[in-house]
């Protein structure tokens, strides 16, 4: 799983914030598809269903993510 670091996901389900976590949606490099738990890397930040992250970093079971601003950045 720390492969993952670095990739596009897609919340896929509830709303993500600092201390709770929500579902998104995955490609490894080998096409399969992976449902992770995802939280904003930053406080005060809300990831809403819909919106395309960027992994940064794991803690345990928990991805940290940044919403993924750049457009060219797909999974």
């Amino acid at each position: 799983e720390d492969s993952f670091i670095g990739r596009v996901a897609v919340v896929t389900l509830g709303s993500a914030e600092v201390g709770s976590p929500a579902q998104a949606k995955l490609r490894d490099e080998h096409g399969q598809t992976h449902y992770v738990m995802v939280e904003p890397d930053n406080k005060g930040v809300v990831i809403n269903a819909g919106s395309s992250v960027v992994l940064v970093s794991r803690n345990g079971a928990i991805f940290k993510a940044i919403l993924n601003v750049n457009a060219a950045l797909v999974d």
